[in-house]
């Protein structure tokens, strides 16, 4: 049997995503994966959570993390990822977990998604997941990605502004530990969307800022946005470059899919993207 030359081979890109499961494919590890997909990526899929939800509602949540270390370790044994993202991690258990692999793997270029509330409002993590959020998970974080109602949550301050997200960001990152956080702009009334980068080693803020696109179709944005920053990191990009790429390809999956509608569904239905 002939040993092929390892030198000729190309080689993978292996991003691990850890979120929940969304049966819409719109949100969670479905769509994390078709993002990995669109970035050229090699996605892989350790799953927090089993939710009940359509593009519009979450209507039950079902955590595994009792089945997340097998995951985790049966896969990190044998593959060791270029960036982690995680979404949905329903309880304390989860978060545990994941610290853990980071911990043992010695795991770099993780993007949190600190996921707690649907959009529809239905609660996808217990309160005690916030407290281990903090305090166990991002401290070994690269970048954290709250939009404006988890930013609040999490730096406990009122936003209404551009200078507030500012004074949010930094609250997070000098508070928690991550090296960087982006406070994402969508939930604003502005025609403007714009997010506040603010890097904790140079102690400096970057803005990105696009259009609004007038679309229904916003389900699963912040998931693809966090994957497409992990994506990007996993590629050797700086955190600002691979916020950038990322808010960009965004800006222009949400402008494409405008146009798109499920046969079946009212104008009115938040779709896939």
């Amino acid at each position: 049997m002939t040993t092929p030359n390892t030198d000729t081979f190309d080689y993978y890109i292996p991003v691990l995503c850890v979120a929940g499961s969304d049966p819409s494919g719109g949100a969670g590890i479905q769509a994390d994966l078709k993002t990995c997909e669109a970035f050229g990526c090699y996605g892989m899929a350790v799953v927090s959570g089993l939710t009940a939800q359509s593009p519009s509602r979450v209507t039950a949540v079902r955590s595994v993390s009792d089945f997340m270390a097998a995951q985790l370790e049966t896969l990190l044994d044998e593959i060791r990822p270029a960036a982690v993202k995680t979404g949905m991690l329903p309880d304390v258990q989860a978060a545990e977990a994941i610290v853990t692999a980071i911990q043992r793997y010695n795991l770099n270029n993780v993007t949190v998604d600190p996921v707690m509330i649907a959009t529809s409002g239905h609660a996808l993590a217990e309160a005690k997941y916030i407290d281990a959020l903090t305090t166990l998970l991002l401290p070994h974080t690269t970048i954290v990605t709250p939009n404006i109602p988890e930013a609040e949550l999490l730096a406990s301050i009122r936003i209404s502004n551009l200078n507030d997200c500012r004074r949010a960001a930094v609250r997070i990152a000098t508070q928690y530990g991550s090296r960087s956080v982006l406070v994402k702009g969508g939930h604003s009334e502005d025609n403007i969307v714009t997010d506040i980068l603010y890097l904790t080693d140079t102690d400096t803020f970057h803005t990105f800022e696009a259009p609004r696109i007038t679309t229904p179709n916003t389900h699963g944005t912040g998931c693809r946005l966090s994957t497409a920053i992990a994506c990007g990191l996993g590629c050797g990009l700086s955190i600002t470059e691979a916020v950038a790429h990322a808010k960009s390809w965004l800006t222009a999956e949400l402008r494409y899919h405008s146009r798109y509608r499920f046969p079946s569904s009212s104008h009115n239905t938040h779709l896939w993207i």
